[in-house]
């Protein structure tokens, strides 16, 4: 007999139903709430699933995953890696995913500079659970899985994953908080023992100063902080943001420390013991704003522990047995004022230079490894900012060890001064009256008059295209220099080889011409070099390279200056340039024309010089002619 055949759209004739056999995704209770948290963290949630898609649909469905309305089908997936790519970033349900897809699918979202987490149990998650970032896998599942897995969720909740990232979260931002300050003290430390060094000076602290310094400032404030709760979202760039926090901080914690230090003990003939007090109280005061601006917001707990780290270094200062054990001594009224000033000038520009480093773009974010290739492609990189940072570093270092190795001579009288007659005499000796016309027209190309129209042009342009940390640099860079040296000059009271000035200008070192020009052309030249072409920075830096060593040149030349005095105002200038330049390469990303800036400065040095060379060159040639050799030096 044969078989009727069933008709493909009805049900066949006296069938009677027995049974109702429903087939279903079991979906854990907890499931929703852990994914509503993801996604007010901001966590994008995928689907991969080797199920059915229209199972997958339905589950994505009741947890409210993105477009499970539409999952997508794997076998209708691209073999293309930018189309995977794409599809990946746009599409959040996929069903019918082969072991090999899956993987795939992470790639991709890794390519796509995602950070991927992948959660699994079973053995066709082992490739993609390999090859995500964070590979997560339940206790019940494969062996396979929990074998590869960076994490496995003994009790099998899915519900633990909140709690493991808040931990991470708080283990992540305490190493950075407590990162800054560490590697702050080790940046300040190590300059003040190289200033210390170049300037052949007693170290300014005792063992037990910075015992105590540390404690209130580090230790103790650090393992506080280490226990405290951190919600904050883990960012990329961990070195870097340490970095431009740490160096310019290190930087204003060393200046501020060495200052008060000298000032007491060289300028204001304080003991040894009152200027290692006058660096202590600085160096805690400086080193408890840094641990302020690292711990903020200041809630009730950290309040605290502010309030009774400064309470405890105010009892030290103020009962007499505790000062003695800890080698302070009491400081006149002129000398507590000094370090006042001195600690909230330092505590202003670290809240300034913080804030300008917080307003840096973040960094991208990169998720694949770093070969062997790449570190030397880095390092063969012209355009890689290591070489900058390394050759200023050399000539911070080089230009401070020979500033304060000309400044120990001068003050100890040592054969240099020697040879500063030497130099003169022999100079003086070559004068002819074609050479004197030329030097005198060079030397009065450092001249103020030349020199404030190139600063005050330099500063409007760059109000005017709005680049306010780069001006805000620029008289910085002047200010601090000009300061630096007539303080300088006052302090040592040296005399030139002849009488040429009056005033505060009677006196030589540094030489304020060798010190200007090369702060004022060298930052200059470095600010236009940023956005040049290589060829012409190397136009750029030859042109004020050898605009200031013939000023320089000039001022030995007409008897102006000592050789010492020269190589003192070179030397500080270098130094005090490289160091801006680091600290400006770490916190701006203001971009400008270099030749528009570099052509409007040539016309203001050539119109300045050429009105002051003509209106001045006659007076200059007697001044400079008719002058004597200083009764100090003979």
């Amino acid at each position: 007999q044969t078989a009727a055949v069933l008709p493909p759209d009805r049900l066949p004739d006296r069938l009677v139903p027995a049974a109702l056999v429903l087939l279903t995704e079991q979906v854990r209770d907890d499931a929703a709430e852990t994914l509503r948290y993801f996604d007010a963290q901001r966590v994008a949630i995928k689907l991969l699933s080797g199920d059915h898609p229209a199972t997958v649909g339905q589950v994505a469905s009741q947890l409210g995953i993105g477009d499970g309305g539409e999952p997508m089908d794997g076998r209708a997936l691209s073999q293309d890696a930018e189309a995977l790519a794409a599809l990946a970033e746009t599409r959040s349900v996929f069903g019918r995913l082969s072991p090999q897809q899956k993987q795939s699918l992470v790639a991709s979202l890794q390519a796509n500079g995602h950070v991927v987490a992948m959660v699994g149990d079973g053995v066709n998650d082992v490739l993609a659970l390999k090859h995500a970032d964070i590979g997560i896998a339940m206790g019940a599942g494969a062996g396979a899985s929990r074998a590869v897995a960076h994490l496995v969720l003994l009790d099998n909740r899915f519900a633990r994953l909140p709690s493991v990232i808040a931990e991470g979260r708080r283990v992540i931002g305490n190493v950075e908080r407590l990162a800054v300050l560490f590697l702050t003290k080790t940046v300040y430390a190590m300059l003040l023992a190289l200033a210390v060094g170049v300037a052949d000076v007693t170290f300014p602290f005792l063992p037990r100063h910075l015992t105590l310094v540390g404690s209130l400032t580090i230790g103790i404030p650090a393992f506080f902080l280490s226990l405290e709760r951190s919600a904050e979202r883990a960012r990329a760039g961990f070195v870097g943001r340490v970095l431009r926090f740490t160096v310019p901080a290190g930087l204003f914690v060393a200046g501020a420390t060495f200052a008060a230090y000298a000032l007491i003990h060289t300028y204001s003939g304080g003991s040894l013991a009152e200027a290692r007090t006058a660096a202590t109280v600085t160096l805690f005061a400086v080193a408890s704003w840094v641990l302020f601006m690292v711990a903020r917001p200041v809630r009730l707990t950290r309040g605290l522990l502010f309030g009774g780290t400064i309470s405890a270094f105010l009892v030290v200062l103020s009962m007499p047995p505790l000062r003695e054990f800890f080698a302070l001594e009491s400081l006149p009224t002129g000398a507590w004022l000094a370090v006042a000033a001195i600690a909230t000038a330092a505590a202003g520009v670290l809240h300034w230079s913080a804030a300008v480093v917080a307003k840096a773009p973040a960094e991208a974010i990169k998720t694949r490894p770093v070969t062997k290739k790449d570190i030397v492609s880095w390092l063969l990189s012209a355009d890689s900012p290591k070489l900058f940072l390394l050759a200023a570093a050399v000539l911070v270092i080089g230009g401070a060890w020979l500033f304060f190795g000309v400044l120990e001579d001068i003050i100890s009288h040592d054969p240099l001064v020697d040879v500063d007659v030497y130099a003169y005499h022999l100079l003086q000796s070559l004068r002819t009256s074609a050479v004197d016309s030329v030097m005198i027209a060079v030397t009065e190309l450092g001249d103020a008059q030349v020199l404030l129209p190139v600063i005050l042009v330099t500063l409007a342009w760059l109000l005017i295209h709005r680049l306010w940390l780069t001006a805000g640099y620029w008289l910085a860079a002047i200010g601090g220099a000009e300061v630096l040296a007539k303080v300088l000059k006052v302090a040592l009271h040296r005399p030139r080889p002849g009488l040429f000035y009056g005033g505060i200008e009677q006196f030589s070192f540094p030489s304020g011409h060798a010190a200007m020009s090369t702060v004022i052309f060298g930052f200059l030249a470095y600010l236009l070099c940023r956005g040049a072409r290589p060829a012409l920075r190397k136009a750029i830096m030859s042109s004020a390279a050898v605009l200031i060593l013939f000023i320089a040149l000039s001022r030995l030349y007409l008897g102006a200056h000592w050789l010492s005095d020269v190589l003192g105002g070179l030397s500080f200038g270098v130094a005090w340039v490289a160091a801006l330049a680091i600290t400006y390469e770490y916190q701006s990303h203001e971009q400008f024309r270099a030749t528009r800036l570099a052509a409007l400065m040539v016309t203001t040095l050539l119109i300045a010089g050429g009105v002051h060379i003509a209106s001045s060159h006659e007076a200059d040639r007697t001044r400079y002619t008719a002058h004597s050799l200083s009764p100090s030096k003979n």
